[in-house]
């Protein structure tokens, strides 16, 4: 079966690592696989021979949001995939707009967020509650029991349609060297060292971490990852004294994220809300 994922950004974050392993698994299964992302975020994914660009840049407005549907629905009008299967709120509705002037028969979507009430992303579950409901897509996976009942209120034609897939991740295919691996992300060897992952944001809530160097002058803290909060947290940590302690390695490629989990003596995640427990 030829499948197209399709995703927002392209970037080394958690959904991009979910749409991965779905790639591998059917790749296995002997499904010919590919990921479309609506546009460029990172150079994360520039060297990926399975993943592909409609947009080089983030649409502005919504001229570029039409220009990125436009775009998605010729690519995959000429890809004619036998399935397409959507992830995050921009992925899922521009992805089920795209599949469908496309011509595609099979369209899945993902959902791995609570639907919220309120501004752009109150608009976007509006528009995936109707989705949903009239049957725009034929099924739609949730990524555990309690995104799951974040929809109990949903009507029963949408919730008819929903399958519970938990996340998960997958175990490192090889063991690394803590001393090489702090060498290769230029970590201190001789250290107390805690590392974290994920996109700089405040919901990932990585200032806590920063916070609790205050409080523990023999531990380090390595981030991995890239965002908007990047600067805020440089700041905070040189207001606070600890600036010598945080080490920002930026974004670490899939390839290499257990190399760098390797470097470290705990893993500390401060994240304000994971839907996926």
């Amino acid at each position: 079966m030829k499948i197209v994922q399709v995703q927002t950004q392209a970037e080394a974050a958690g959904a991009q690592r979910i749409s991965d392993m779905v790639g591998e698994g059917l790749r296995a299964r002997g499904h010919e696989v590919r990921t479309v992302f609506m546009y460029r975020k990172t150079e994360a994914y520039d060297r990926d021979p399975n993943a592909d660009f409609v947009l080089t840049d983030r649409p502005r407005g919504l001229p570029g949001q039409i220009r990125a549907t436009v775009g998605l629905a010729r690519y995959l009008r000429a890809a004619r995939p036998d399935a397409v299967i959507t992830y995050q709120h921009y992925g899922n509705i521009f992805g089920t707009i795209g599949a469908r002037l496309a011509g595609v028969r099979h369209i899945v979507a993902n959902q791995s967020g609570a639907p919220q009430s309120m501004g752009v992303m109150g608009l976007l579950s509006q528009i995936d509650k109707l989705m949903g409901t009239v049957g725009l897509y034929q099924a739609n996976v949730v990524n555990s029991g309690w995104t799951q009942a974040q929809f109990d209120r949903y009507p029963r034609s949408y919730r008819r349609r929903m399958r519970r897939i938990d996340h998960g991740v997958p175990a490192p295919g090889e063991e690394f060297d803590k001393a090489a691996a702090r060498a290769a992300f230029g970590l201190p060897q001789d250290v107390w060292l805690a590392v974290s992952s994920g996109r700089l944001t405040r919901m990932k809530n990585q200032i806590a971490l920063v916070g609790a160097l205050d409080r523990l002058p023999d531990v380090h803290v390595a981030l991995a990852g890239a965002g908007p909060e990047r600067e805020a947290l440089v700041a905070f940590a040189e207001s606070r004294g600890v600036a010598d302690r945080l080490h920002l390695v930026g974004e670490v490629p899939p390839a290499r994220i257990f190399e760098f989990l390797a470097a470290g003596d705990a893993y500390a995640f401060a994240s304000m809300t994971e839907t996926f427990g």
